[in-house]
This record gives C-alpha cells, structure tokens and sequence, in this order.
C-alpha cells in the first residue's frame, strides 16, 4: 500500500495573477491526493500602523480581507 505523498498542502495568496494559478494547482493537488489545504493570504503592511493608530482598526475592515481572503480559493 503506497502512502500519499502530500498530507498538508499550504496555499499562499496575495491575489497576484500568478498567486491564484498556484493556488488552484495546490488545491487540485489536494483533491487528487487527498491532503488538508491550509490558505494564507498576504496583505501588504505597509499602511497598516497607520491604518491603526490614525484611522482606527475596525472589525469592518477585517471582515473586508476576510472575505477577500476567501474569494482567491478556487474552492
């Protein structure tokens, strides 16, 4: 009996056109094998302190890339 070869797949994102390629493949992947998929996906944190401290970090806003989040998995 032959083991799998992938048992957990991680499929990073920040919504770049490559990004969602790979993630699609990675998720083929785990479908053909298998595998749990574990998703990240990367914001840029360049204005995030000021996002904080001036304007307020809002559950709004987390919801937002959350949802945004979600939507690259090709699920």
């Amino acid at each position: 009996m032959e083991e799998n070869l992938f048992k957990k797949i991680l499929v990073a994102t920040d919504d770049s056109e490559n990004a969602v390629k790979a993630a699609s493949y990675g998720v083929n992947i785990a479908k053909a094998t298998g595998a749990d998929v574990y998703a990240l996906y990367v914001v840029s944190t360049e204005h995030a302190v000021t996002t904080r401290t001036v304007m307020g970090w809002s559950e709004a806003f987390e919801e937002y890339l959350a949802n945004k989040g979600e939507l690259q998995l090709p699920m």
